[in-house]
């Protein structure tokens, strides 16, 4: 019997591809992110309380440390697993004050243009409507 494993819808499968299309055209840079070697896979992107990484990220709160992973959408918060609807409430801020970056240094419609210039992973076609919903909410984005 074959074996597969149904990964759960994140918008952050988009937040990334698109966080991995502002790295290589400098955008993170610009914002004020500095650049550090990670010792495995992508470079370490560090902006106040957020240090990204290809793999997730680490978000450092009053609540205390936030960690993602994207390869299995979990959160832990103090190294404790939280309910997933839980670590998107307390992450979505910082991801929503970039995006906010985006669209005032390029437009509101600069996320929607590169959805159409781009032919889309499946992941990420799969969660550009959660994406845009939680993100469309505070009216930074445009839909493609």
């Amino acid at each position: 019997m074959a074996r597969f494993h149904v990964i759960p819808k994140s918008p952050y499968s988009v937040q990334f591809w698109l966080l991995g299309l502002d790295a290589r055209h400098g955008l993170l840079t610009r914002r004020g992110f500095t650049k550090s070697p990670a010792p495995i896979g992508s470079s370490f992107y560090q902006f106040g309380p957020l240090r990204l990484h290809s793999s997730g990220f680490t978000l450092h709160l009053p609540e205390g440390e936030l960690e993602f992973c994207r390869r299995c959408v979990l959160f832990w918060l103090n190294g404790e697993v939280i309910a997933r609807q839980r670590g998107f409430d307390l992450s979505l801020p910082a991801f929503a004050e970039y995006e906010a970056w985006v669209a005032q240094e390029y437009g509101p419609g600069y996320r929607a243009a590169q959805f159409a210039a781009h032919k889309l992973p499946p992941p990420v076609r799969r969660n550009l409507a959660l994406w845009l919903a939680q993100l469309g909410q505070a009216g930074l984005v445009q839909a493609a």
